[in-house]
């Protein structure tokens, strides 16, 4: 659809009093490589197991690949997934060859525009949140997706989640947590924030406050291998 096309039908929509909210159809759910399953396949030793960790993790987290392509880098879906399947919310990232962010979008704008629909978005919903029901493994929990990949091939004995970028930590969140055996493991933009809305429900950890936790886990699978 031509983006004039596309402007057309946005502007004709229903108003938005007389708009149904709508779920994201989960055959919106197609598992590829992208930007980011690039990032990670050359930053850690490239062989048969380090591309099976890779696969792993796409399968995991459900992480999909937009046809946009900027600067030669595939766009990565990064849906956030309910208990039921259902894709609540996504954030779509383009990375460069340093797992660096060249672009955000909105997954709004990868979505079939209805007239008298809105899609329903729960940005509440967590990265991975589909992995903590019926597993009793701990659960981590980070700010960016990128770590929690990084996370899942370094140490898969846990379970790891993420907020979401720019993404920060709410009651609905801590509230989905508390009871399990879960640790958040904040940066230095959130930990006072982190740690206020968590109180004694959920624990904060400061480790890397100071600390670039991308690189640790980077490191961490350099030095021991991948499980």
């Amino acid at each position: 659809m031509k983006k004039e096309d596309l402007k057309k039908i946005i502007d004709t929509k229903a108003p938005t009093s007389e708009r149904n909210p709508i779920l994201i159809s989960k055959n919106m759910i197609s598992p590829n490589f992208s930007s980011i399953t690039d990032y990670l396949d050359s930053v850690i030793e490239q062989n048969h197991v380090s591309f099976r960790a890779v696969e792993r993790v796409i399968s995991m987290y459900k992480l999909g690949k937009t046809n946009k392509v900027l600067e030669g880098h595939y766009g990565s879906v990064l849906w956030r997934i309910d208990r039921y399947g259902n894709p609540l919310a996504a954030n779509v990232l383009y990375f460069n060859d340093f797992g660096k962010i060249i672009y955000k979008d909105n997954i709004i704008n990868y979505l079939y525009p209805w007239y008298c629909y809105d899609y329903y978005i729960d940005n509440n919903t967590l990265f991975g949140e589909h992995l903590i029901y019926n597993n009793r493994k701990k659960i981590v929990l980070v700010q960016d997706e990128l770590t929690a990949m990084l996370g899942a091939i370094a140490m898969p004995k846990y379970t790891w989640i993420a907020l979401g970028i720019d993404i920060d930590l709410s009651s609905v969140v801590v509230n989905k947590l508390f009871g399990r055996n879960a640790i958040f493991f904040a940066n230095d933009f959130n930990i006072d924030h982190s740690k206020k809305i968590a109180g004694d429900k959920l624990y904060v950890c400061d480790t890397f406050v100071n600390q670039d936790i991308n690189q640790y886990l980077i490191d961490y699978i350099h030095t021991n291998g991948i499980p």
